[in-house]
C-alpha cells in the first residue's frame, strides 16, 4: 500500500509539473504573440505589408485566442482589399473581446466604408457605450463619416462636433466640418475649420483645393493663390491640381 501511495504521489507530482510547464509555455507564447502584433502593426503603418503579414500570422499561431492579433490582421486584410477575410477576422476579434471599444471602432469604421451603415453604426455605438473607452473621439468621428455615407448631414455634424469636444485637435472631424460648412456656403466657418486643421495635420490635395475655393468665395485671391501654389508644388499629379488647370473637370460647386 505504501508503495502504491508513493507511486500515486509521484504521478500527481509529475502531472503538476506538466501543467505548470504548459502554463509557462502558454504564457511565453502569449507574450511573443503580443510582441509580434506590435511588430506587425508597425510594419503595416510603414507600408511593408509582406512583413506585417508574416508577423501577424505568427502572432495568430502563437495565440489563436488573441483578440488584438485578429483585430490587427483584419485591418491588414482591409488595407489589402481582402474584405471578406477582414470581416471574418473582425468578427472573431469582437467575439473574443466583446468589451474592447477599440475593436468595435475598427470594425464599425470598416463596415461603414463597405456601405453597411446600419451595422457599422451599431458597432460604433457599442464602442461609445463603454465609459472606460479612452479615445471615444475616434468612434464619434467614424460615426459622423458613417452618417455622411447614409446622407444624414445633420447627424454627421453632431458626431463631428462631439468628437471635437473630446479632442479639439482631431484632424478628421475638423476637415469634415470644413467641407460641410463649405457645402452650406458658410465660407468664414470653412476658413476657420481649415485653419485649425492646418495647425494639426499635413495639408492634403483635398484640403488645399478646398482652401482655393473657399478663399475665392471670400474674395481673397491672394490666399487662394497661395493654396493653389502649394497644390501645384507639392501634389502636381493629383486630381485636385488638374482641377486648377481645368476647373470644368470638377463637377461640384
Amino acid at each position: 500500500m505504501k508503495r502504491l501511495a508513493s507511486v500515486f504521489a509521484v504521478l500527481l507530482l509529475l502531472s503538476g509539473c506538466a501543467t505548470q510547464a504548459e502554463r509557462q509555455k502558454q504564457k511565453q507564447d502569449d507574450q511573443a504573440s503580443s510582441i509580434n502584433v506590435q511588430l506587425g502593426v508597425d510594419y503595416m503603418n510603414r507600408g511593408n505589408m509582406d512583413l506585417a503579414d508574416t508577423k501577424l500570422k505568427k502572432a495568430l499561431r502563437q495565440n489563436p485566442d488573441s483578440a488584438q492579433a485578429h483585430n490587427a490582421y483584419a485591418v491588414l486584410m482591409d488595407r489589402l482589399g481582402e474584405y471578406d477575410k477582414a470581416n471574418d477576422y473582425f468578427q472573431r476579434a469582437v467575439d473574443l473581446a466583446p468589451d474592447d471599444s477599440g475593436i468595435h471602432n475598427n470594425y464599425g469604421a470598416f463596415l461603414c466604408r463597405r456601405g453597411k451603415v446600419k451595422q457599422g453604426l451599431e458597432q460604433l455605438k457599442t464602442a461609445l457605450r463603454n465609459p472606460l473607452y479612452q479615445t471615444p473621439e475616434y468612434a464619434l468621428s467614424n460615426a459622423g463619416l458613417c452618417e455622411l455615407k447614409a446622407g444624414d448631414t445633420e447627424a454627421a455634424k453632431k458626431y463631428f462636433r462631439r468628437a471635437l469636444q473630446r479632442n479639439p485637435r482631431l484632424p478628421s472631424a475638423l476637415f469634415q466640418l470644413a467641407k460641410l460648412n463649405f457645402d452650406e456656403h458658410n465660407f468664414l466657418s470653412t476658413r476657420a475649420y481649415l485653419s485649425r486643421y492646418r495647425d494639426v495635420a499635413v495639408e492634403t490635395p483635398e484640403s488645399l483645393w478646398l482652401c482655393v475655393r473657399t478663399e475665392k468665395q471670400l474674395g481673397n485671391q491672394t490666399e487662394a493663390g497661395v493654396c493653389a501654389s502649394k497644390l501645384y508644388r507639392f501634389y502636381p499629379d493629383s486630381p485636385e491640381a488638374s482641377y486648377l488647370r481645368d476647373p470644368s473637370r470638377y463637377d461640384k460647386p
